[in-house]
């Protein structure tokens, strides 16, 4: 099984928002941890907020606690 890396699979989900012409924006926030990956802004001013995981991959507790609150 060939194992996929989480930055791996934010590359390639920035690539495909690009090339379907969807804003993706990386949030690097600088005081706190546990926001999700990207956010998304679809053409009427919907927002995702995504978080990328592997098949292993798995939320902290922080990470729980940022996305319910959004």
């Amino acid at each position: 099984m060939v194992k996929i890396l989480e930055r791996d699979l934010e590359r390639h989900f920035s690539k495909e928002c690009k090339r379907l012409g969807i804003e993706s924006l990386k949030i690097i926030p600088r005081f706190s941890v546990g926001w999700p990956d990207r956010l998304v802004i679809l053409d009427n001013s919907e927002v995702l907020w995504v978080e990328l995981k592997t098949l292993t991959g798995v939320l902290s507790a922080k990470q729980i606690k940022v996305h319910n609150t959004l």
